[in-house]
Formats: structure tokens, C-alpha cells, sequence
């Protein structure tokens, strides 16, 4: 399924993305 390795891969960004630049509450 190519959705499933598009969601996949936005999932991936996110989290890279996230762990790059943590939010401090």
C-alpha cells in the first residue's frame, strides 16, 4: 500500500522533527 508508506513516512518527519526541537512546557 502505497498510502501506508506515505503515513510511514510523515510519521517518521514528525517524530524526527519532535526530537530535534522538544518542547519545553
Amino acid at each position: 500500500m502505497v498510502i501506508w508508506n506515505f503515513i510511514f513516512q510523515m510519521h517518521m518527519v514528525i517524530c524526527t522533527k519532535a526530537s530535534y526541537r522538544p518542547r519545553n512546557k
